[in-house]
């Protein structure tokens, strides 16, 4: 009856949800011109029309020709002036692609939803903090630190998780490497011998400075 989905309230007021799958303003008003006649004429209680589309509306940029959201914003006011004259309270929403993927966020923390109807798992921080909470209640009073038995698997589980204890390690990693690279790179460039420090052989400068720039 022109909509995918109604609600009801107690107020006696319904809600009634839209979707179309267009990617362009032109064909989106087209279709839903006629689901909301057809919901107005078959949901005498509709108050509110939501218009859900797989697309985001494109804003003024200054050029000529009106954009996506001042041609939805004039199909919406119509519309809505239109029922009142009629004497009939309505109000139509825009739900477009950023609006479904920010309430298919919040709703569906565990990814279930995603991942049955679009094969996707996105693995929020809310999921992450759900599992270790859960992790921490089943585990309760039977771990201790002194029972702990230290592995080195947690340095892989520290790596995937980019742990601060892990990044600063790198760094000292890092900061040893360009040390020990820089004495090198000085050494291959030395053509002089002095009484600290000798001069690189030539037969081998080639191959040095190669292995510097390798490892640079």
């Amino acid at each position: 009856g022109g909509v995918e989905c109604f609600a009801d309230f107690a107020d006696g007021s319904r809600v009634g949800w839209q979707a179309k799958y267009v990617f362009d303003i032109g064909s989106l008003l087209t279709q839903a011109t006629k689901s909301l006649e057809t919901a107005l004429t078959i949901h005498a209680s509709l108050t509110q029309f939501i218009v859900c589309f797989p697309f985001d509306l494109t804003g003024p940029t200054g050029r000529r020709g009106k954009s996506g959201k001042e041609k939805f914003d004039e199909w919406r006011q119509k519309y809505e002036d239109q029922a009142t004259a009629d004497g009939r309270q309505l109000t139509i929403e825009a739900w477009p692609a950023s609006k479904l993927r920010s309430l298919m966020l919040e709703f569906d923390t565990s990814g279930g939803i995603r991942s049955f109807f679009f094969s996707k798992t996105v693995l929020t921080t809310q999921w992450f903090s759900q599992h270790l909470d859960i992790a921490n209640d089943i585990a309760g009073p039977r771990y201790t630190p002194e029972l702990n038995v230290e592995t080195d698997l947690w340095k892989w589980f520290a790596a995937f998780g980019r742990t601060t204890e892990w990044s600063a390690a790198l760094n000292d990693r890092l900061r040893s490497c360009r040390s020990t690279l820089e004495r090198l790179s000085s050494a291959v460039r030395r053509t002089e011998s002095d009484s600290m420090s000798p001069q690189w052989p030539d037969g081998s400068r080639s191959e040095a400075q190669t292995l510097v720039d390798a490892t640079e």
